[in-house]
């Protein structure tokens, strides 16, 4: 019933937009509006099997509507992150960097830490894009990284992921996830190559880390391996504790600025604005404006709709009438 489930979405949307009399329509089950929207708003030929009360003549703009073919027409509200580049970049790999390096051209590293700070970042050109610990305080308001775990920055990683299309991208093994010994560090290293789909890892520490970055680099999915040399391999970073600043993370407010950062844009205070002005338009009942933002539909098609809803609410108000009264006997 193609004509009828699309009547019925604008049908809805429409009605949702009025305030109901009497009972609030959430208390009603989903099911029973469900049945008699589709009641409504089904062409009696094309559903038989609906009772003769939920069904309403054909009008002739319906039957025309009926005899011509529906192309159905996306109208989502998820829409494209932004326009594909006319000049995508090369996927930047373990050899790009390499090169980099031996040019002594500087590396642009930022954080991301979910699918549209990344894609924003693969999109403004970055080399490394790092999915940072720091998502702790930053993402998940948490107080410290230690609060991290590895499900959470792994699924962290994955939507990062799912943004880069040329960057490299590199995942923060959390802290308690490799420090016990070099298996676990291998295998946590695994994890974020396998589940979080990052191209390498990075891990924190000193000389006592040697032994689980020899560990990890000596795998089969390291680095080395010539098999998989350029995707998906995990590369072991060691840090020394005097370690130089993060790299400053995409589109995320932080509590409070640090010595290392500077601010290139108020992302804070665009979303704040764009936030409060979306606010005073519902208030002020200038969004959504009708015609504008609404879908259109046939006035006797809405009406019909609202009377089988208020139909509905009448039966399930008898119904609970009825219940109440079997309980007090």
């Amino acid at each position: 019933m193609p004509l009828a489930r699309h009547t019925v979405v604008a049908a809805g949307r429409a009605a949702c937009a009025r305030p109901s009399a009497g009972r609030s329509v959430g208390r009603r089950s989903a099911s029973r509006l469900a049945r008699a929207a589709l009641a409504s708003y089904s062409i009696p030929f094309l559903n038989p099997l609906v009772p003769r009360p939920f069904q309403h003549p054909v009008t002739a703009a319906a039957a025309a509507a009926a005899a011509t073919p529906i192309v159905p027409r996306r109208a989502s509200s998820h829409s494209p992150m932004g326009a594909a580049s006319a000049t995508p970049r090369k996927k930047v790999t373990l050899g790009t960097l390499r090169a980099l390096h031996a040019k002594g051209e500087p590396i642009a590293m930022l954080t991301a830490h979910d699918f549209p700070s990344a894609h924003v970042a693969d999109a403004a050109g970055m080399d490394i894009i790092l999915v940072g610990d720091s998502l702790a305080m930053v993402a998940l308001g948490m107080e410290d990284t230690s609060e991290v775990t590895v499900d959470e920055m792994l699924l962290h990683c994955r939507s990062v992921a799912r943004a880069t299309k040329a960057a490299f991208t590199v995942g923060d093994l959390p802290m308690g996830s490799y420090e016990i010994g070099p298996d676990q560090a291998l295998a946590t290293a695994i994890r974020f190559v396998k589940e979080g789909r990052v191209q390498a890892i990075k891990l924190e520490g000193g000389r006592e880390m040697a032994p689980a970055i020899a560990r990890i680099t000596a795998s089969p999915c390291s680095p080395t391996s010539a098999s998989r040399r350029s995707a998906r391999t995990p590369s072991a970073g060691s840090a020394s504790r005097a370690r130089p600043p993060p790299p400053p993370s995409a589109c995320s407010p932080t509590r409070a600025p640090c010595r290392f950062v500077k601010q290139y844009g108020d992302v804070w205070g665009a979303a704040h604005a764009a936030v409060a002005a979306y606010r005073a338009d519902v208030k002020s009942r200038a969004y959504p404006e009708e015609g504008t933002h609404t879908y259109p539909i046939a006035a006797e098609e809405l009406a019909a709709f609202e009377a089988a809803v208020r139909a509905e609410e009448k039966e399930g108000r008898q119904e609970d009438d009825d219940a109440a009264s079997k309980k007090e006997e």
